[in-house]
């Protein structure tokens, strides 16, 4: 996804730009991630580009479920 740089940890290092904040973490079935975006098409840009990378890594496949931001902190 990366361009094969390693663990993701700056949201440059993001294949599409509009990334604020991304969290992940294993559960007993598998992964949750949530990230938050600048842009609802922010994240179908970022949806294209990962998508088919996690199907060809033998991912289940995943509807992902989009929320708007209610309320965002900051440093």
């Amino acid at each position: 996804m990366n361009g094969g740089r390693g663990l993701v940890k700056n949201s440059a290092d993001w294949p599409v730009p509009g990334l604020i904040s991304h969290t992940s973490a294993p559960t007993p079935d598998g992964w949750f991630v949530a990230d938050v975006w600048e842009s609802e098409e922010a994240f179908r840009q970022f949806s294209e580009i990962v998508l088919p990378l996690l199907r060809e890594a033998g991912a289940p496949e995943v509807e992902p479920k989009v929320y708007p931001v209610f309320n965002l902190v900051t440093p």
